[in-house]
């Protein structure tokens, strides 16, 4: 029954470690776009996406504006 905690967890277990996984992603990919000059594609690809355009949607979906735009935000604060 979904009254039990055990049985409402049971149904998200392969969805937390995603989740967990692409955060991880995308903090690491912040700290690249920092620390370092590599490209977004060379960031993307370091940080375990498939390609730019994939990293560039999931970025923008969790900070609401691309990669290129939070870097250059940031670097200027």
């Amino acid at each position: 029954s979904w009254d039990d905690p055990e049985k409402r967890y049971e149904g998200r277990k392969t969805i937390i470690p995603r989740q967990n996984q692409m955060e991880f992603r995308i903090k690491k990919s912040i700290n690249l776009m920092m620390s370092t000059g590599m490209t977004l594609t060379q960031i993307a690809y370091e940080c375990g996406f498939s390609d730019q355009s994939y990293f560039s949607k999931v970025f923008s979906a969790k900070y609401g504006m691309p990669p290129s735009e939070y870097g250059k935000d940031r670097q200027h604060k």
